[in-house]
């Protein structure tokens, strides 16, 4: 069995008029919801086996509420005024129930006695391990036998049909995980390392081949171009020299003849 904090800050806890929020160290998160308005309700839906009702005591109200699972009969608390105020206080401990999704309701019982609600505290057998933290999430039914075999586990153990008991998600690296559906109690023992990790090889895009493509060809229209204007250049220079040749050679004939 897990247990699961659910702070009164909660968006899965709904809160109908007449609530404030407010906290002090002492409180879970440092943060509370109070009410004092007869006939102010809060619903929290969850999945699991039980449910746990934490607040504060004041030392100077009786905060009397009710508490009611899925409808049922409503679960009176009287809470007597302690000398001094007591915090974290069981308002409510609900039976064992049927694991899947039920419902809470509390409810303000008096006008103006302050109710201090802090936390609950959810019980179940669905364990979920990311990143070190710890929460809950439906499981699915599975048709038919499990595929993989794991430390521990094998396809012969698994059952045909059914809603498993919990998932174990234990992370390997920041970008894979490894998830285990496994029917029955815990395995004790589960190798991370044990599933085969298939890793694909990189293959360049598209947009890469087209963008080497492209640069490739820009690269030899541009060595073409500045080899032919060398060319040009180199033609244009050896016009250039020839008429100077010719006119020193007349000029030797005339001083030789002289």
């Amino acid at each position: 069995m897990t247990i699961i904090e659910v702070d009164d800050g909660d968006a899965r806890i709904m809160y109908s008029y007449g609530w404030s929020r407010g906290g002090s160290p002492p409180d879970l998160n440092h943060t509370i919801s109070y009410t004092s308005t007869q006939g102010a309700q809060f619903t929290f839906v969850f999945l699991g086996t039980s449910v746990r009702v934490f607040g504060t005591l004041a030392a100077t109200t009786f905060p009397n509420t009710s508490y009611s699972i899925d409808s049922g009969e409503p679960v009176l608390f009287f809470g007597e005024p302690p000398a001094q105020m007591q915090y974290r206080r069981n308002f409510f401990s609900s039976p064992d129930l049927k694991y899947g999704t039920h419902t809470l309701v509390g409810t303000c019982v008096d006008e103006g006695g302050l109710v201090y609600l802090d936390y609950l505290e959810v019980e179940t057998p669905a364990l979920l391990i990311t990143s070190g933290s710890a929460s809950s999430q439906p499981l699915p039914s599975l048709p038919t036998k499990s595929q993989s075999s794991l430390s521990g586990l094998s396809s012969t153990d698994s059952p045909t049909s059914g809603s498993p008991t919990g998932l174990i998600v234990s992370t390997i690296s920041p970008l894979s995980s490894v998830i285990i559906t496994y029917w029955g109690s815990q395995p004790s023992e589960v190798s991370a390392a044990s599933p085969s990790i298939f890793k694909s090889k990189p293959t360049p895009s598209a947009a890469a081949i087209i963008g080497g493509v492209v640069g490739g060809f820009a690269l030899a229209v541009i060595t073409r171009v500045l080899y032919l204007r060398y060319r040009r250049w180199k033609s244009r220079k050896l016009v250039a020299l020839i008429p100077r040749r010719q006119s020193f050679s007349s000029l030797t004939s005339l001083a030789g003849s002289a």
